[in-house]
């Protein structure tokens, strides 16, 4: 068995979907403690804002994962603006 498989095995994780679509302007991201994100960009491209560090950008296509609580902001950096899904997730034992 892989690594990836027995973590799976041992790990059970819940997931909800809270957008998916496409982003025209700013979201702002304040995780809750517990709580983890994925964005996935399909299409686009959008720069990744945190206040004290460089942006980043992400373009697609692109999985974003934030583990830890964390707060930013992802603005598109296109005028068409960027394809993306948003969702939660939380492990339990």
């Amino acid at each position: 068995m892989d690594a990836l498989s027995e973590f799976f095995d041992r790990i059970q994780m819940t997931g909800r979907l809270f957008y998916a679509g496409t982003v025209f302007d700013t979201l702002d991201i304040n995780k809750p403690d517990g709580t983890a994100f994925i964005h996935i960009v399909e299409r686009g491209g959008l720069d990744l804002v945190r206040r004290g560090h460089p942006s980043i950008a992400l373009d697609g296509p692109t999985v974003l994962l934030c583990p830890s609580t964390c707060r930013y902001k992802l603005e598109p950096n296109r005028d068409e603006g960027a394809e993306i899904i948003c969702a939660t997730f939380e492990f339990g034992v």
